[in-house]
């Protein structure tokens, strides 16, 4: 191996060796076994020859580490629920909110899609777009709150569902037939019957 980024230029031999990646900086590390080492510059008759039994190269990378996807979403389920990190945790409630997602978004879209004939379908389009908006994003919130321990293990990553569920239903309790039929209940006003005595 020949290093000329040193001066004197110096020149590596060895047997065997081994090449492996800093996970951390991404340089390059090669270490030589058994060999010799020649500092000086060629033309000169000036060498200084070293004997080495194990030689540590660093070669330095000028472009960052790769960062390797994470291996959690090849595990099986039954490897998750083995080990409960919270790494794993994070994971298996992500394969989850997918079915239950389906269910959530179907109950949403229930009383989004009841209109009267008086009403426009304007302001329940846009609850519906805001509803869909915030659950996705809730969802990749929540799943990275479980994953960093801002949320404990109990509460997990599904309470965004649940929390959609709610808000979306207490914006349309006004506008709810048992909540109407309430109202008309305590707006009656019950008839006075009175009774005349004749003699």
């Amino acid at each position: 191996m020949l290093d000329r980024r040193s001066a004197p230029t110096q020149l590596v031999m060895s047997a065997g060796g081994s090449h492996r990646l800093d996970p951390v900086t991404g340089d390059h590390l090669v270490t030589l076994k058994q060999g010799q080492r020649f500092d000086g510059n060629p033309g000169a008759g000036a060498f200084l020859i070293g004997h080495f039994e194990d030689y540590l190269l660093r070669i330095r990378s000028d472009t960052p580490p790769q960062r390797f996807p994470s291996k959690r979403a090849a595990l099986p389920t039954a490897a998750l629920l083995a080990t409960p990190e919270r790494g794993n945790r994070a994971e298996l409630e992500h394969r989850i909110a997918a079915p239950l997602a389906i269910i959530t978004l179907s109950i949403l879209a229930i009383p989004l899609v009841e209109i009267s004939p008086r009403q426009t379908a304007t302001g329940r389009l846009l609850l519906a777009l805001l509803a869909y908006f915030c659950f996705f994003n809730l969802q990749r919130l929540a799943e990275s709150w479980l994953e960093t321990g801002v949320t404990p293990l109990w509460i997990g990553s599904l309470w965004y569902q649940f929390v959609i569920l709610g808000a979306v239903h207490l914006l349309l309790l006004p506008e709810s037939f048992w909540l109407k039929r309430a109202r008309q209940q305590f707006a009656r006003v019950p008839e006075s019957r009175g009774c005349t005595i004749t003699s």
